[in-house]
């Protein structure tokens, strides 16, 4: 089993013998060797600091991250001692990974999105198909509003729409936000998927019944 270390203890107690206070004289070797010109650094694992402001004392723009707080705060220290330029940054282990919109921001899509969801296959993604319905609808909504600015805007939208392969929730969610953000009014053409029956008796959308949507 691998010992936990918190190296902010490391730092706060002392235990650091790494750290002689001085930069590595295999950086210096390396850097004069090959003549290796001022450019961007970034040092992983930067301790206290001592090759980051080195490295920035020779005119590099430098970059050093650490786990340990305590260490970057002496890192910052030295740097402000030294009169130097350097950023330093706390780097924790294992990052969550950013939260990714599985479902669209835009409200009046979700009802759609929805019943995408509920026959999506056993892998969570939608079936091609129903992203096929939707492009036949906006189809619909184009031919009635041929060379519209909208109609125009969701031509390379629509020609995405691939109904031969199956789409995560993600991407179905970012087709639905990328539409409405060009037109609203494709809202009644995405409705006329949310239901499979047609209840006889209900009222035409309003842009359907006039026969026009702009």
């Amino acid at each position: 089993m691998t010992e936990h270390i918190d190296w902010n203890d490391r730092y706060r107690d002392g235990d650091l013998p790494w750290d002689t206070g001085r930069p590595s004289s295999e950086l210096q070797r390396v850097v004069g060797r090959h003549a290796i010109r001022p450019c961007r650094a970034l040092e992983i694992g930067c301790g206290t600091g001592t090759n980051s402001v080195w490295l920035a004392q020779q005119g590099f723009e430098v970059t050093g991250f650490d786990m340990a707080p305590l260490a970057v705060e002496r890192a910052e220290q030295l740097a402000r001692a030294a009169g130097v330029k350097a950023h330093f940054v706390v780097d924790q282990p294992n990052p969550k990974p950013a939260a990714v919109n599985a479902e669209p921001k835009d409200v009046q899509s979700r009802p759609l999105f929805e019943n995408w969801k509920s026959s999506a296959r056993r892998d969570g993604k939608i079936p091609g198909g129903r992203i096929g319905e939707m492009a036949a609808s906006l189809r619909t909504f184009m031919d009635l509003n041929p060379g519209h600015e909208q109609s125009v805007k969701l031509e390379p939208v629509v020609e995405k729409c691939d109904a031969s392969r199956d789409w995560t929730p993600v991407e179905a969610a970012a087709l639905l936000d990328e539409i409405a953000a060009i037109t609203p009014r494709a809202e009644w053409a995405m409705r006329t998927n949310t239901e499979r029956e047609i209840h006889s008796g209900k009222p035409l959308p309003d842009e359907l019944d006039k026969g026009l949507c702009i």
